[in-house]
C-alpha cells in the first residue's frame, strides 16, 4: 500500500473534534490515515500533504516509510506509533498541529526518525511538544530540527524507554525543556543542541 504525491485533508473522526479514541481505545479508521492489522499492516507515504485531519497512526506496523511529507494543521498528534517496529520516518515537515508533532509509543522499537522538521505544534499552549518517546526503545532520532513547540522539544518517559539514540538533533525555543528525560534509561545523546 503506497500513497505518493497526494493531498489528503479532513481524514478521521477528528476533524469535527470527536477524536479517534472511544472508551480509552483507538478505533481504527477513526484516526485519519491508519496502518493496522486488519486494515493495512505496512506501506509508504511519500511526497504528500496531510492536513486538517487527526493523525497518521502506525499500529503494529512493520517496515513502513513516511518520507518527504508536509503534515500540518491536524487536530491530534501528527504521527503516532503504537507497537510499530522497523519503520522509517524521514524528511517530513510536521507543523502547526493541535497536539504533539510525534508520539513514539508503547513498545515501538528499532525505528529511524531522521531529518524531520517538527515545529509550531501546540505553540503557545501546553497541549503537546515536538517528539514524545513513551515506553519505547532501540529507536534512532537523528538530525531532526525541533523548535517552537508548546512543551518539550523531545520528551522521553517510562521505564521501557531505553536504549534510544539521539544524535545531531537541533532542539531550541520550545515552551519547556529542549530534551527531558523522565523515568527513561540508557539513552545516548551525541552532538544534539
Amino acid at each position: 500500500f503506497n500513497l505518493n504525491y497526494g493531498d489528503f485533508a479532513y481524514l478521521g473522526a477528528n476533524a469535527n473534534g470527536a477524536g479517534c479514541y472511544t472508551g480509552g481505545f483507538n478505533i481504527p479508521g477513526n484516526c485519519g490515515i491508519t496502518f493496522a492489522p486488519g486494515l493495512v499492516v505496512s506501506g509508504d507515504i511519500s511526497s504528500s500533504t496531510i492536513r486538517n485531519g487527526w493523525t497518521i497512526y502506525l499500529y503494529q506496523t512493520v517496515n513502513s516509510i513516511l518520507a518527504g511529507n508536509n503534515i500540518y494543521a491536524n487536530a491530534g498528534t501528527a504521527i503516532n506509533t503504537d507497537s510499530a517496529v522497523r519503520n522509517q520516518i524521514l524528511s517530513n515537515n510536521v507543523y502547526a498541529g493541535g497536539a504533539s508533532g510525534m508520539n513514539i509509543n508503547d513498545v515501538s522499537a528499532n525505528n529511524l526518525i531522521a531529518f524531520n522538521n517538527v515545529y509550531f505544534n501546540s505553540y503557545g499552549t501546553s497541549n503537546g511538544g515536538g517528539i514524545n518517546i513513551v515506553n519505547s526503545g532501540g529507536n534512532v532520532f537523528a538530525s531532526n530540527r525541533i523548535y517552537k513547540n508548546g512543551t518539550d522539544g523531545i520528551y522521553a518517559t517510562q521505564a521501557g524507554t531505553s536504549n534510544n539514540i539521539l544524535s545531531a538533533n537541533f532542539v531550541y525555543g520550545n515552551g519547556s525543556h529542549g530534551i527531558e528525560f523522565g523515568s527513561s534509561n540508557n539513552t545516548g545523546i551525541a552532538n544534539s543542541i
